[in-house]
């Protein structure tokens, strides 16, 4: 049975080459072990025997006299005894001690003292270091003596003050160790043995079951080659049945050639009309990614089609945008309706913002599921920045219409206040001049009547408090005065449309004059940092005044608690800019960088609700820009907005 299996192995080439490479394999691990493991563990006990003479070689210099070099007479008596101590302690069996000229000055072996070793091995001691060399039982050692053991003969430089001043030569007996490795090694290749043995033995039972295999595996390729053949002759009876049947295939397939050109006729009609419209044709799946993308998408947003399909159209909108549309087609998509005319906004490849008019309309599977939407887009961005253009415009026009209505009716309300304000202002001087008169007698009447009191108060304390009275009429009477005049000053039409010297510290003053009372109502602190002695600039003293106005007004709106609030409205002069500076900073709510970029656009207002037109900021900006100066905004949220003016000093 054996013998039946093995020659089953020899005749598959695949399970011979196994097993010659698994006979190689035990052999290797034998040889190995016999020419690298056993040369190992020599060189270790070598290795090993050579620190231990390295330290019995340091005890007997210590014995030494210190000399520049040894000699007959360097060896004493005490020192003979002491080696020989040493000899039996270390069991040596042999000793030497040499000159530097290789004299034997001391020696176990009395009869080798006097003799000079002169081979060149002992000049290499003495220029490298120790030697040490394994001698064999019944070999010569390096100096030619017979050994009857197995010894490690060791040559040791003796050096004294970092000077080489003799050499020792040490036989030391290392028959145990050799013995013990021997028997290792015995050891070693016993149980690679039984390895090996085992080893090769399951290789050829494993080899024998696959060669069973593989015998099976020939019967059954028999069986398949004459399962072959029936099926040769069944396919030729089928043959004679498929020509019939691909004749008939022929006829359909060109029935489908034809229906497939009319189709890529159709396609190309469809391509060349994509491609001549100046709308975007797209279509997306259920999950909103495009599936189709017309070549017109280029020039509309700057991508080729390969780089939108496979993204969704939120991908290429800014982020409030795309937030805002996808709860619109979240709606669209449930309700499965068809949409028209939805004003996207989308992210130009450049970076520009391009607004697209998109319609689609759903389309299904055969079995009436949702597949998706087909739709297009048109580039409404020029027609959408017209119509604002216009409804710019026409609230210009309101505005102004409104500005005029305003100064007429400021203009009438100061010439009501000024009249009445008028008699007070002129009648002051004479109520004053009569209480100068009748107060010395009043004095005197006091000064004989000093019992006589009025609401509990001396007469003279009346006294007193009259002058205060008529200060504080006069004082009141002024200032209605030069609130008159500053809203006669805010009404009143600059139709020259010329550009004047403007004091930038009275602009602001008298801006403040009239809204005021207004911010003192919302704001706890007011600051004004008016820098003195600043130049005047060219400009229009009421549209300055209008600019302040907004910018103020905003930072009224933006301080939520009155007690908390801080207004601070600072000027300076920039000599390095040649610009007067005017600084505006609140301790509001702050804005987000996104409505931070959008400010100045018009129309664009947080303050929908609350009556925010969204034009303020954007007529400040170009207010401004009318003047050749800059604008700017810093902002943070929860922290509080600076708004920061530049006005040339030289418009040119």
């Amino acid at each position: 049975m054996f013998n039946a299996n093995f020659i089953e192995i020899l005749k598959v080439k695949f399970l011979r080459n196994i097993l010659i490479v698994s006979l190689i394999t035990a052999t290797t691990l034998l040889i190995f072990d016999t020419l690298l493991i056993y040369p190992s563990f020599t060189r270790m006990i070598i290795k090993s025997t050579e620190e231990e003479v390295g330290k019995i070689a340091g005890l007997m210099t210590h014995l030494l006299p210190d000399q520049v070099e040894l000699k007959g007479d360097s060896i004493s008596i005490d020192i003979l005894h002491q080696l020989q101590e040493l000899l039996k302690e270390f069991d040596l069996m042999k000793l030497q001690i040499f000159s530097k000229s290789g004299e034997t000055l001391y020696s176990s072996d009395p009869k080798d003292i006097g003799t000079i070793n002169k081979e060149i091995y002992f000049k290499e001691i003495l220029e490298t270091g120790i030697i040490s060399h394994v001698v064999q039982k019944d070999t010569k050692s390096l100096e030619g003596s017979q050994v009857t053991i197995d010894v490690v003969e060791t040559y040791v430089p003796i050096i004294k003050n970092n000077a080489v001043i003799g050499v020792f030569e040490i036989y030391y007996d290392f028959t145990e160790k050799k013995e013990r490795l021997d028997q290792l090694l015995i050891s070693s290749w016993a149980v690679l043995s039984i390895l090996t043995v085992s080893l090769l033995g399951a290789v050829i039972v494993v080899l024998a079951r696959a060669a069973q295999d593989f015998a099976k595996r020939r019967r059954a390729e028999e069986e398949l080659r004459k399962a072959r053949d029936v099926l040769e002759l069944r396919v030729k009876e089928r043959t004679a049945e498929l020509v019939t049947t691909n004749e008939q295939l022929k006829q359909e397939i060109d029935v489908r050639k034809q229906m497939e050109g009319k189709m890529r006729k159709s396609r190309e009609r469809f391509q060349a009309l994509t491609e001549s419209t100046s709308d975007w044709i797209w279509e997306v799946d259920i999950d909103g990614i495009y599936t189709y993308i017309s070549p017109k998408v280029k020039d509309l947003l700057g991508y080729d089609p390969k780089e939108v399909i496979g993204k969704t159209q939120f991908d290429f909108m800014p982020p409030d945008e795309a937030k805002r549309i996808k709860s619109e087609f979240k709606a669209i998509f449930d309700s499965q309706e068809p949409f028209s005319k939805l004003e996207i906004v989308n992210i130009h490849k450049d970076g520009r913002l391009v607004t697209l008019e998109s319609s689609g309309v759903p389309f299904y599977e055969s079995t009436g599921r949702l597949c998706g939407y087909r739709g297009i887009d048109r580039d409404i961005t020029e027609e959408q920045k017209l119509r604002q253009e216009s409804e710019y415009r026409l609230q210009q026009v309101i505005r102004a219409d409104k500005l005029v209505s305003l100064g007429e009716v400021v203009a009438g309300v100061a010439h009501e206040i000024n009249n009445p304000n008028s008699f007070i202002t002129y009648n002051i001087p004479l109520l004053e001049e009569t209480w100068q008169m009748f107060e010395p007698l009043v004095s005197e009447y006091a000064a004989n009547h000093p019992e006589q009191r009025m609401s509990g108060l001396h007469i003279e304390e009346l006294c007193g408090d009259m002058r205060e009275l008529i200060q504080d009429i006069k004082t009141g009477s002024d200032r209605i005065n030069k609130i008159v005049s500053n809203l006669k000053d805010f009404a009143r039409l600059d139709e020259s449309g010329q550009f004047k010297p403007v004091q930038v510290n009275e602009m602001i003053e008298k801006t403040m004059a009239v809204i005021g009372a207004q911010v003192r109502k919302s704001i706890g602190t007011i600051e004004m940092d008016l820098s003195p002695n600043l130049p005047k600039i060219q400009g229009h003293f009421q549209k300055l005044e209008q600019v302040m106005a907004n910018l103020i007004m905003n930072a009224v709106h933006a301080i939520p608690e009155k007690d908390k609030g801080r207004l601070s409205v600072t000027t300076r002069h920039i000599e390095r800019l040649g610009s007067v500076l005017i600084e505006v900073e609140d301790n509001g709510i702050g804005m987000e960088q996104g409505v931070m970029e959008r400010i100045f656009e018009p129309f664009f207002t947080t303050r929908r609700e609350a009556g925010g037109t969204g034009l303020g900021l954007s007529v400040s900006y170009g207010l401004i820009q009318e003047h050749n100066g800059i604008i700017g905004v810093l902002s943070r949220p929860g922290l509080g907005t600076r708004f920061t003016l530049y006005l040339p000093v030289d418009r040119e």
